[in-house]
């Protein structure tokens, strides 16, 4: 049995040996062809190893028959898996269509957004062009807002000066009936007996114009003791021209500007003293007396002209003036000493002299030390209404004490170190402790003052009438003027400054 197996594989083997030498050169040249035979593969393999391969015929055959069954496993995978590929490939060409698809919604969403904006673009800029519009419309309506409004100004305006005007007729008219009356006053003289009732109408006229507050152009504007305007002051910086000089301006003689005072108005009592016009009552000093400039030797009468005059409050009581003789010493507008002494009997004079059966206190000193004035912001009754004091001016009509109209004849401008004390009007209005009110029928001064620590400027006013009415939130107050007795009896004092003056001055000595 094993001598015929041993001599079947023999054979076989045989068989096999001449049929590979037989087709041994075609199978060589198509070896990629026939390695693919089983029957080649395996069993004919061993006797096909090329001469040069280092490896065994069995080592060749089963290394050849392992690289057919790989090759043909993964035909046979890639028979199995096509299917599988292809639904591999209809499902990513799904999904490159639904992509390519989104792609072309996102294209189409694009134009869209496109087409939309170039839609709005075109709103938008009519928008703009009509919000422009619109803004120069409501500039042109501002315009014409403001050109009504500076047209109603200037209406009211028109109408003050139209008042104004009327004022200013009814001024002229005045003066013509008074020119009239002091013609006819001047026949009746002369015809006393034919002509009596008509002097009795001419009395009862000038008193109803002295009445309505017109009476200074029948008796003449009081005269005021100063200088009239291009007047030079010693500065310490040389010469310098009264209307010019402002507060706290250092004098020749060391003094300090503590007021200043302007005047407007027709006086027949100026005098030329050495190139200095003056007013007759003014003081001057000649060898260091006192005197009237109309005393003085040297002096004479100016005419009667419509002039502006001025004056000073110094803190040495002194104004050096320039002459064509030198510098020559006037007193200033307080003229008398600033001592509690003599302060103190002036305010009792001038409260006996305005109460005349009431009994005399002896004020504060912070009264006696303060100048009489008011803040700029106070407000001042005029007949078209309340007005600022600082925006008042001579030839402004305020209302007097008695509600009448009275024409300001000067303006003074004070330095804050006159006022000792004051009380609070409202706001920044305040009231000086030296100012004289009417309380209870009785011309006193303010109590309960306090301190003036601040800065403020302060005015105070002269008016024909000596008076004027302060407006304030809750009432009316009324006042004296600077003059503290009025124009028409500040004479009535000179005497007694100048003997004050006269013995200060023997005192001294």
């Amino acid at each position: 049995m094993l001598a015929f197996v041993a001599l079947t594989s023999v054979l076989v083997i045989g068989v096999l040996y001449f049929f590979a030498k037989v087709n041994q050169k075609d199978v060589l040249a198509n070896w990629e062809s026939y390695n693919k035979n089983p029957f080649f593969v395996f069993f004919l393999a061993p006797f096909y190893k090329p001469d040069g391969d280092n490896r065994s015929r069995l080592q060749f055959a089963f290394d050849n028959f392992f690289s057919v069954m790989m090759g043909f496993a993964d035909e046979t995978m890639k028979t199995l898996m096509k299917p599988v590929m292809q639904i591999f490939k209809l499902l990513t060409d799904a999904i490159d269509q639904t992509v390519n698809g989104l792609f072309n919604v996102r294209g189409v969403l694009k134009v869209m957004w496109s087409r939309f904006n170039s839609m709005t673009a075109v709103f938008m800029t009519r928008f703009q062009g009509s919000l422009t519009a619109l803004r120069a419309t409501f500039m042109k309506l501002h315009a014409a807002i403001g050109k009504t409004f500076a047209i109603a100004v200037a209406g009211i305006m028109s109408g003050l000066s139209a008042l104004q005007a009327m004022f200013s007729v009814f001024d002229l008219i005045v003066n013509i009936i008074l020119t009239i009356l002091v013609i006819l006053a001047a026949i009746f003289i002369w015809l006393p007996f034919i002509l009596i009732p008509v002097i009795v109408i001419i009395i009862m006229t000038v008193n109803v114009i002295n009445d309505s507050g017109q009476g200074h152009k029948v008796t003449g504007m009081a005269e005021v003791f100063c200088f009239e305007s291009g007047t030079l002051v010693e500065t310490a910086n040389g010469p310098q021209t009264i209307e010019r000089v402002e507060l706290e301006t250092r004098l020749a003689d060391g003094g300090t500007v503590k007021g200043v005072f302007r005047f407007e108005q027709d006086t027949d009592d100026m005098y030329a003293l050495h190139g200095v016009n003056v007013s007759g009552s003014h003081i001057v000093y000649l060898d260091n007396q006192p005197l009237f400039v109309k005393n003085h030797p040297d002096a004479y009468k100016l005419p009667q002209s419509h002039r502006r005059v001025y004056c000073l409050l110094t803190s040495t009581r002194r104004i050096p003036i320039h002459s064509s003789i030198g510098t020559l010493q006037f007193a200033d507008w307080e003229e008398i000493d600033n001592t509690v002494d003599t302060l103190s009997k002036w305010n009792r004079q001038v409260f006996e002299m305005l109460n005349t059966s009431n009994k005399y206190t002896l004020p504060t000193i912070t009264t006696l030390q303060s100048e009489s004035g008011f803040t700029g912001d106070t407000q001042i009754m005029t007949p078209l209404g309340p007005v600022k004091l600082a925006g008042i001016y001579p030839g402004y009509i305020v209302f007097d004490a008695d509600g009448r109209p009275t024409e300001v004849a000067g303006v003074v401008r004070l330095a804050s170190s006159e006022i000792e004390g004051y009380t609070q009007l409202g706001g920044t209005a305040r009231m000086s402790a030296g100012t004289w009110i009417k309380q209870n029928g009785l011309w006193t001064q303010p109590q309960n003052t306090v301190a003036n620590t601040g800065k403020m400027d302060w005015f105070q006013l002269f008016t024909e009438a000596g008076t004027f009415q302060v407006f304030t939130n809750t009432n009316i107050i009324k006042v004296r003027d600077f003059t503290d007795v009025g124009h028409s009896d500040i004479h009535k004092t000179y005497d007694w400054v100048l003997e004050t003056l006269t013995q200060d001055r023997k005192s001294n000595l």
